[in-house]
């Protein structure tokens, strides 16, 4: 056999093997992807559904800033959750605001009322130019 066909053949067989290896790997991320049980109301998995909530048609938030004297700053103290369903009604109600990846803010009400409208008061008073999101979870 002539060398060139000897290091042909054995770069063939790696690249064969390669590409098993590769095929053998993906058939192992997708059996684990579909042995994760998926989400529903009573438990949290890693997965990716909508899971059932009291409140299906989402909240609006509005902000309340008040000016610090010491600090010649403004700073968000309150948030108003609007527009909760009355059937969310002695749940919790949690509300985070971020900037980026970071939290920059959050509270949390322990019990909701039926009320359609709740303040939220922050542990964490953040400057509102900070805030670009903000995630509420009622549970």
């Amino acid at each position: 056999m002539h060398p060139n066909n000897s290091s042909r053949h054995e770069r063939r067989h790696r690249q064969r093997a390669v590409i098993l290896l590769s095929l053998g790997s993906l058939g192992l991320v997708g059996a684990s992807a579909a042995s994760l049980g998926g989400l529903t109301t009573a438990r949290l998995g890693a997965d990716n559904a909508a899971v059932a909530s009291c409140d299906r048609n989402g909240v609006s938030l509005r902000y309340t800033n008040t000016y610090t004297v010491a600090t010649r700053a403004y700073r968000t103290r309150v948030v108003q959750v609007r527009g909760i369903n009355a059937a969310c009604r002695f749940k919790r109600l949690n509300l985070t605001l971020g900037s980026g990846v970071a939290s920059v803010g959050s509270g949390t009400i322990a019990s909701l009322t039926a009320a359609a409208n709740q303040n939220v008061t922050l542990t964490i008073a953040p400057n509102p130019k900070l805030v670009t999101r903000a995630a509420v979870v009622i549970t």
